[in-house]
């Protein structure tokens, strides 16, 4: 059975601060989930902001998602970019939510996505989420809606944050 394609998150790990990668994605058009220390030393946490559908109303798959995100990887600048490739970990991460009542999900990722991400040192890994239920608290349920291009709410409520100017 598919699953359903939720995002791309993009997670980048360092010794360095990623300021520079956060300032440079986010001015491309990239949506910050996390950007601080951590035990290993710095964690970027970003998903692609780029519409999720076409001009022709089709829904954009993984392989439009990963294009963007490794187009943005390559107009960063040379001082970001080396950041990027210092970087102990850069990972693309494709979210499923799983479906009900089923073993597995399966979501196919072309040739060209792989070769996009291997082109630009990245890693592709698949986080496969448990289907979400109407039992599920509030901030599980945004994560999910916010993945799927719904209002992003506020985390324990079902207020929606306002985005910034």
């Amino acid at each position: 059975m598919i699953g359903q394609f939720l995002n791309v998150d993009l997670e980048i790990t360092s010794t360095r601060p990623v300021g520079i990668l956060k300032r440079e994605f986010e001015a491309q058009g990239a949506f910050t989930l996390y950007a601080g220390r951590i035990p290993e030393g710095h964690l970027l946490a970003l998903e692609s902001n780029s519409n999720d559908y076409s001009s022709k109303g089709n829904r954009i798959g993984v392989g439009g998602k990963i294009n963007s995100m490794c187009g943005m990887v390559e107009k960063l600048s040379p001082k970001a970019r080396m950041l990027w490739e210092s970087a102990n970990r850069r990972d693309f991460d494709i979210g499923v939510e799983g479906v009900d009542g089923q073993m597995s999900a399966r979501i196919s990722i072309s040739p060209k996505s792989v070769q996009q991400i291997a082109a630009v040192g990245g890693t592709l890994s698949v986080t496969v989420y448990r289907p979400f239920s109407s039992g599920d608290l509030p901030a599980q349920r945004a994560v999910v809606n916010s993945a799927q291009g719904k209002a992003k709410r506020r985390p324990g409520t079902d207020r929606p944050i306002k985005p910034k100017p």
